[in-house]
């Protein structure tokens, strides 16, 4: 669904930040606004007009605005602007059609979150029953951050991130605070002695905040309307705020995001402690089975838990398993393994979470090495796009902690590359399998392959053969 801004933005136009002047040519942003409705308004995702971004055009703008969504559309709703930092002067016409206040009246948090904070928020209410505006630094990873800062010596002529380079591309402490972000990072895993070790604990952090926004929504999905994001991506190669980069690179973010809101998913409330599953499919899901499994950081199961026979008739949640009485007494790290199947034991979730007493995972520098075997199952080559299943499994003793594979041409990975997903963990004896695919025209005529890392595995490269 699409909420869609007209161009008043609080940074530069409109009464909010910038000058009520603007924009100066009121003639040509009114042809705009005519020109935009008659372009989308047919459009079955379109879901409500907005007059702008934090804050209101002057008078006859937002009246063009409002009478001509209204005499040219009239299916949607328009709401004064999408961010609530600036109330409507008296006498103007506010919502349509109710003429009401929009009620969308806050945004943020912008800086980095523990997870718990995003459950307390939507449990109080208040903004998160839909929360129009939030979002977390994301640091890029590190091969599209060596593109998009060249030169990765820190800058020390100001202090960090305030520099030449890294400031330029929006390391900065204004509302997204990377300062704090990189507080954060080393106090929880540890001073990073690499620019590509920064990068990886960063894809860590990526993971936990955007699993805990959506995730934390999604704990009271019949009750929370939707999240958005400050934002997708960025207009500029940047390292902040964004899912995916200038270069079409998702960061670790995109694949916790898109973990969260698959359509039937079994999580874990961070605030609680309690494993629930989550039924967006809008119809009845059979019945279930869900598991928890709770290792240390030698790969040591230290306690399982299975429920059977759950199951939802429509869309909503159910406690599933309750971890606090044993998480409560847990020493050190423990990662917390969550898997769910159907009647006939196929797997439908798979979910994974990292808990230590004060946050500290420094014990994640010594986890011990291991290795997955990776079997190509299907190569399917299409007219405009090629795709590949991957079946990716750990027979070791050891958990294989934070799985990225790329698929790659020539030493350089294939952007876009459209993975089922990234970033996973495997426990001993699980599998996962995987798809991804590519456009045919990026591919050229260079021989693809998969380039397999993680947090604890070595390097490995796996050959596809094409039809």
């Amino acid at each position: 669904m699409v909420w869609s801004d007209f161009w008043i933005t609080g940074d530069t136009q409109g009464e909010f930040k910038g000058s009520p002047d603007w924009p100066l040519e009121s003639s040509v942003f009114i042809k705009n606004i005519v020109s935009t409705i008659y372009r989308i308004r047919n459009h079955p995702s379109l879901l409500v007009w907005t007059g702008g971004n934090e804050g209101h055009a002057r008078k006859e703008l937002y009246d063009a605005m409002r009478n001509n969504v209204i005499s040219l559309d009239g299916t949607r709703p328009f709401i004064p602007c999408s961010s609530g930092f600036a109330k409507l002067p008296a006498g103007w016409a506010a919502s349509y059609p109710d003429n009401m206040a929009s009620g969308v009246y806050s945004s943020g948090p912008y800086q980095w979150e523990d997870p718990k904070v995003y459950y307390k928020k939507v449990d109080n209410g208040g903004d998160w029953v839909f929360k129009d505006e939030t979002g977390i630094p994301s640091q890029p990873p590190y091969n599209t951050l060596v593109k998009t800062i060249p030169d990765l010596v820190w800058d020390t002529k100001l202090p960090f991130p305030l520099n030449n380079s890294w400031g330029y591309h929006d390391a900065c402490t204004g509302a997204a605070r990377y300062d704090l972000y990189i507080d954060e990072m080393v106090k929880r895993y540890g001073q990073p002695s690499t620019i590509k070790e920064f990068s990886d604990k960063m894809q860590l952090m990526n993971w936990v905040g955007y699993q805990g926004i959506f995730e934390s929504a999604g704990h009271k999905l019949n009750e929370t309307g939707g999240v958005m994001l400050w934002k997708l991506n960025a207009a500029l190669p940047s390292v902040v705020w964004q899912i995916y980069d200038w270069y079409l690179e998702p960061n670790a973010g995109y694949y916790a995001l898109q973990n969260a809101v698959e359509p039937l998913h079994i999580q874990f409330n961070q605030d609680d402690s309690t494993v629930a599953i989550v039924n967006r499919m809008h119809h009845a899901t059979g019945l279930l089975t869900a598991t928890a499994a709770i290792y240390n950081t030698d790969s040591k199961l230290l306690k399982s838990f299975k429920v059977a026979h759950l199951g939802l008739g429509e869309a909503g949640n159910q406690e599933a398993i309750q971890l606090k009485d044993f998480l409560s007494s847990a020493q050190g790290i423990s990662f917390v393994v969550l898997n769910l199947s159907d009647a006939s034991g196929k797997p439908i979730s798979h979910n994974v979470y990292w808990l230590a007493p004060g946050n500290n995972f420094s014990g994640f520098n010594g986890l011990a090495r291991t290795q997955v075997q990776v079997k190509l199952i299907k190569s399917e080559k299409g007219l405009s796009e090629d795709k590949w299943t991957l079946q990716f499994t750990n027979n070791t003793d050891k958990l294989a902690f934070f799985i990225r594979p790329a698929l790659m041409t020539a030493g350089a990975e294939v952007m876009p590359g459209y993975w089922t997903s990234n970033y996973f963990t495997l426990a001993p004896g699980e599998s996962a399998t995987l798809s991804v695919s590519a456009p045919t025209a990026k591919l050229g005529n260079q021989k693809p392959y998969v380039e397999v890392e993680g947090w604890n595995l070595d390097k490995q490269e796996v050959a596809l053969s094409a039809k």
